[in-house]
Order: structure tokens, then C-alpha cells, then sequence
């Protein structure tokens, strides 16, 4: 074998070995691909949309790890000053009178999809309380209310 040869797969196995394993971990630590409504992939926890009601908030799931279920998600509410409104409760724990509702726009299915949400009363959580959302996976999203 050429001494060029040799070179050439000194140097290439390696980084081929490397990319290999980049690949197959980078999947690992991020809890597997989100899912969304363009097909996209995050490494952040489950994103959503929040938006005005005429009684108060809408925290919609854009993305999401596919497989989670409204009992393996949490959500966390705190006041402007810090104090808490809401004790981290699952989302299928969720009941009228704590002023947050799961809102399941697939029925029919028992896990957490893009379109689903949270409602929430605005005279119970008011704008500038803090929102956090997490699933089983670990990952969190952390967002106020505006």
C-alpha cells in the first residue's frame, strides 16, 4: 500500500467514525426530534404560542416530542413579583377552578399535539405572570404572558 493511501485512511476513518457517532448522540440528548406543524426539529422543550383572549390567554403547542402524553407535561405559574399562582400541576391535572385549562384539539389521540393549549383566566393569571412548561424528557419552556 502507498504511503498516500495510508494517509488518506488515517485521516478519513476516523472522521467518518466521528460523524457517525455525532449523529447517533445528537438524537440521544435532545430527547429525540420535535415534532411541528412544518416538520421541523428543535432541541428546545415543547414551544408555544401565546396570544390575547377576551377572558385571558392562550398558551398554544407549536412543536412538541412526539409520544407525550397531557399526564407526562407539567405547567408552573408564577406572578410578576415571583409568588406562585399556579403549582407545577400535569396538564391532564389541570381543573376549572385552578383558572387553567388543557385544551385538546386531537381527541383522539392521548398525547399532546401541535394545535393543543392551554387556557387561562386573565383575572387569575395576569399579564406579566410566567408560564413553565415541561415534559417528561426534561426539556422546558419558560415564557410571561403578554
Amino acid at each position: 500500500m502507498s504511503p498516500l493511501i495510508a494517509i488518506i485512511l488515517v485521516v478519513a476513518i476516523p472522521a467518518v467514525l466521528a460523524s457517525v457517532l455525532y449523529v447517533s448522540v445528537s438524537g440521544t440528548l435532545t430527547g429525540g426530534a420535535l415534532v411541528g406543524p412544518s416538520g421541523g426539529h428543535s432541541c428546545t422543550g415543547p414551544q408555544v404560542s401565546i396570544r390575547a383572549t377576551d377572558t385571558g390567554w392562550i398558551a398554544e403547542v407549536l412543536t412538541i416530542v412526539p409520544g407525550i402524553r397531557p399526564a407526562e407535561m407539567t405547567l408552573e405559574v408564577r406572578a410578576s413579583n415571583g409568588n406562585m399562582i399556579l403549582e407545577k400541576t400535569t396538564l391532564s391535572g389541570l381543573r376549572p377552578e385552578s383558572g387553567a385549562a388543557y385544551v385538546d384539539r386531537n381527541p383522539k389521540v392521548d398525547e399532546v399535539r401541535p394545535g393543543d393549549g392551554i387556557d387561562f383566566d386573565g383575572a387569575r393569571f395576569p399579564e406579566g405572570s410566567t408560564i413553565a412548561i415541561s415534559d417528561r424528557t426534561g426539556m422546558i419552556t419558560v415564557q410571561t404572558l403578554r
